[in-house]
């Protein structure tokens, strides 16, 4: 049984989110939050395997919410629930930390179907917006052909854009220095880099950061 983390203001929404996922035998409910704030300050966090948020949250939006838990709990998952499906909120919730993207009103077959993919190293999005992503991809990608880069691949740039070092990588990965450098190669290899800025550069133009 999965540990999952809900963040959603609308009260009656979020109550029939944690009456889907606990019915369906698979998710355990650690805690289902009105706002950022409030998430912000239980202790629960380091017990979740996944959490879902909403973006248009009352006080501190949705998108800085997931960029400080990915930070500090950079093995946690985050599923996207949200209304928003403008560029500008895609974008900003994917570069946060946000690995999967659901519009409400998606059936609950929809989102059980998502946080299964999303738990397999997958990115669950709508149709509409996995549309948006390509849009863009295309739009940056003319003329060369980039493989897409994995969930761990795309944490690691992310660090890096962030000023992390190797070492501090490793550390928030739980993994060695020699594993990180590892797929640091593997990323040049696939973004046609030769450098960490290049990288990073080619890294946020693809929509990863």
């Amino acid at each position: 049984m999965k540990r999952i983390i809900i963040v959603e203001d609308d009260a009656a929404l979020a109550a029939n989110v944690e009456k889907i996922l606990t019915k369906s035998g698979d998710y355990e409910v650690l805690g289902n939050y009105s706002s950022a704030e409030a998430a912000l300050k239980a202790d629960k966090w380091g017990e979740a395997d996944v959490f879902l948020s909403d973006l248009g949250l009352p006080g501190m939006q949705g998108a800085e919410l997931i960029r400080i838990v990915r930070e500090k709990f950079p093995g946690l998952v985050c599923q996207v629930y949200s209304l928003f499906s403008d560029e500008k909120s895609v974008f900003e919730a994917l570069r946060a930390g946000g690995q999967g993207y659901l519009l409400k009103g998606s059936t609950s077959d929809e989102l059980l179907a998502a946080l299964r993919s999303l738990l397999r190293g997958e990115s669950p999005m709508s149709p509409s917006i996995a549309q948006k992503l390509l849009e863009n991809f295309l739009k940056v990608s003319v003329g060369e052909d980039y493989d897409s880069l994995t969930v761990r691949e795309v944490a690691i740039v992310r660090q890096l854009a962030d000023g992390f070092v190797y070492k501090e990588v490793a550390d928030q990965l739980g993994v060695s220095v020699h594993t990180v450098h590892s797929h640091i190669k593997r990323i040049y290899v696939k973004l046609h880099a030769t450098s960490k800025g290049e990288a990073i550069r080619k890294a946020k133009g693809l929509g990863y950061l």
